[in-house]
This record gives structure tokens, C-alpha cells and sequence, in this order.
């Protein structure tokens, strides 16, 4: 009788002990999710998969010298970068492709694409840090 009792307390102290393990980890404050990197494809919108892409055809439009300007929600920039890579040809059709690495860590992103000879044309994007994390490729398609 004494094993039994013994053996009843051993079980009850397993699930106690991890109970307690279950609520101290969770109770542990965690760093936010955050992107570790993002990944910016601009896109041709009026063009599709294995569309011919000829650089000259892109010449003096939104596309030549886009710049990609991420900030956090308080409107700081954390990065940013000129598109400069020659367009490809892809599923999406002709498209360019920006990686930002290492990103600070922000609760709220914002993804801003402009092109300094088209003042008037800005393209803007908000993302909080769960939804980056989530999914860290954007793909942004822009008509010429």
C-alpha cells in the first residue's frame, strides 16, 4: 500500500513540477518578434511571367533609380537603399529585388519607395513587427 501512495504522490509531483515549468516560461518576457531581414520585390505591374525585360525600356520611369526607404512608426529611417540591380525576369514578372539585413528592432515598420525624378509619386506601406516576422518578402507592384 505504502508503493502505491508513494508511486500516487511521485505523479502528482511530476505534473506539479511541470505545471510550474509550463508557467515560468511563460511568464519569462520575450523579445518581440521582429524580421531579421526584409525583402523588397518591385515589380512592373502591367507585365507578366517571362515577360522580356529590357533595361532600356525602363529608362527615365518610376523604376530607374527607385529608392526604398524603410522606417520605424515613429518615422525614423532605419535603412535604406537606391534600386540599382538590372530588372529580371520572373514569376511576377520584370521585377527588382532590394534585401535589407540586419533590421533594428522596431514595433512598427514602414516601407517607403519614391523616385527622386518623379516628386509627385510616392508609394508607402505599414507593417507592425509580428506581421515582418511572419512574412518578410514584400512584393510590390508599381505601373510604369
Amino acid at each position: 500500500m505504502t508503493s502505491g501512495k508513494a508511486m500516487r504522490w511521485g505523479a502528482i509531483s511530476v505534473i506539479a513540477a511541470a505545471g510550474i515549468a509550463v508557467l515560468a516560461t511563460t511568464a519569462v518576457p520575450r523579445a518581440p518578434e521582429r524580421p531579421e531581414s526584409l525583402e523588397v520585390v518591385l515589380s512592373d505591374a502591367s507585365t507578366r511571367k517571362g515577360a522580356e525585360c529590357d533595361p532600356a525600356v525602363y529608362a527615365d520611369t518610376f523604376f530607374d533609380g527607385t529608392e526604398i526607404e524603410v522606417s520605424d512608426g515613429e518615422g525614423r529611417v532605419l535603412t535604406s537603399a537606391t534600386v540599382t540591380d538590372p530588372v529580371t525576369s520572373g514569376d511576377r514578372g520584370c521585377s527588382w529585388t532590394v534585401t535589407f539585413d540586419d533590421l533594428p528592432q522596431a514595433e512598427a515598420y514602414t516601407v517607403t519607395l519614391r523616385n527622386p525624378s518623379s516628386p509627385n509619386r510616392e508609394h508607402a506601406y505599414s507593417y507592425t513587427a509580428a506581421e515582418l516576422a511572419e512574412d518578410s518578402s514584400l512584393w510590390v507592384a508599381v505601373v510604369r
